[in-house]
């Protein structure tokens, strides 16, 4: 049951990581997905982390 929970956590983090690239706001992936707000910003907040440590890390 928790490598169901996990996959579903990441599959809504990919979710939310593709609606942040086709540019949509907050408050329309909280209409598709039926995420609160901070669900969504703590995601966006740790996807943007991932990616400044990737980008230094290449640096």
């Amino acid at each position: 049951m928790k490598g169901n929970r996990k996959g579903e956590h990441e599959e809504k983090v990919e979710d939310v990581r593709r609606y942040i690239e086709k540019g949509y706001g907050i408050t329309q992936i909280m209409d598709i997905t039926g995420m609160s707000d901070n669900e969504i910003n703590s995601i966006r907040r740790k996807l943007n982390e991932k990616h400044r440590k990737e980008y230094n890390d290449i640096i």
